[in-house]
């Protein structure tokens, strides 16, 4: 079977953190986003952001201004997604909310 070389090139401009954990834990997402911005940010290149959600409300109102900003702004980014979660959806631990997939 001959197999083709598959070739593409990702392009993001922003990287964008997002969680949801309980007050008492380690905020992973959070160190990541201290990590990089502290180690290898550069403004010129990516824009960085860091979001924490309490609440379904708040998510909503995340994932509404992420989209605005991909339509008006020409933002493409990574989204980085810190909660506890299992096959069928994630809990947003502080309203302890459970949000199917």
């Amino acid at each position: 079977m001959d197999i083709t070389p598959f070739s593409y090139q990702i392009q993001y401009n922003n990287l964008i953190f997002i969680e949801s954990l309980q007050k008492d834990e380690s905020k992973t997402g959070k160190w990541l986003y201290d990590d990089l911005i502290s180690y290898t940010y550069r403004p010129e290149s990516i824009a960085m952001n860091y979001m924490q959600v309490t609440n379904k409300k708040d998510l909503i109102e995340v994932f509404t201004g992420i989209v605005k900003a991909i339509l008006e702004h020409d933002i493409r980014p990574i989204l980085h997604l810190d909660f506890h979660g299992d096959e069928n959806g994630f809990e947003l631990n502080l309203s302890k909310e459970y949000i199917t997939w």
